[in-house]
């Protein structure tokens, strides 16, 4: 008997996620028509599971404007033809993971623009941390068909404080089909955590014009970018 009603309850807990769950529509609504480029001009609050997906339109996020995951969400995605982030927009998930695509599409780059004090963002703070997350970072995954293009921030930075909290760094891994330009890069933690792993895959030339801070020293930390890279780069 017991069975029949845990699988009751595990199915009635799926429909309440997809129920929930945050789509394109509320970032860009059709009017009638799905709105190419979509732009996001309000901030936008995105729940735990949501699959976001522009298909072949490109995504941009309007200057100043935040979507922000839920806390502690572990699974988000967000994906388009090519994303565009204006000066100080963020896509921000405390303590999430959050996977980022910018998948291409006929006539589109695939192209990821982090323009102006823009940043992709899964760090920890105060506000954020709890006895679920300890403080730590989320995961940052984010890959981009064509070129990834950064003068805005990606930050995985942990927050650590007393006893509870160890603080530490997540890790930021980037794959890339074309050229990379990085600015600062950060999965450092805080005074009780470990710094987190930071991986650049990238298929062109890359510059890095901001210091990876990271678990590697800067000799290893410069292995792990596949390119031309200029960078200073520091390690924990």
């Amino acid at each position: 008997m017991v069975r029949p009603l845990l699988g009751a309850v595990a199915s009635a807990a799926l429909v309440v996620a997809a129920a929930r769950a945050t789509t394109i529509e509320d970032l860009c609504p059709s009017n009638p028509m799905p709105p190419d480029p979509c732009v996001v001009m309000a901030n936008v609050a995105v729940e735990e599971f949501s699959v976001i997906d522009a298909g072949n339109r490109t995504l941009v996020i309007a200057a100043g404007k935040t979507v922000q995951v839920e806390v502690d969400s572990i699974d988000v995605a967000i994906s388009a033809a090519k994303i565009v982030l204006e000066d100080g927009a963020r896509i921000f998930g405390p303590a999430s993971a959050l996977t980022i695509r910018a998948t291409g599409a006929p006539g589109v780059s695939g192209d990821i623009e982090l323009r102006g004090a823009s940043a992709l963002d899964v760090s920890n703070s105060a506000t954020y941390a709890n006895d679920d997350n300890a403080g730590s970072a989320g995961f940052l995954d984010v890959s981009a068909a064509g070129d990834f293009l950064a003068d805005g921030d990606l930050l995985s930075a942990g927050f650590g404080g007393g006893e509870d909290f160890d603080g530490s760094g997540g890790p930021i891994i980037v794959t890339v089909g074309g050229r990379a330009r990085f600015n600062h890069i950060d999965s450092s933690g805080g005074p009780n955590g470990y710094f987190g792993l930071v991986f650049l895959q990238v298929a062109g030339p890359v510059t890095v014009n901001g210091a990876i801070t990271s678990e590697l020293s800067p000799a290893a930390a410069k292995r792990c970018v596949k390119g031309e890279l200029t960078s200073p780069v520091t390690g924990s």
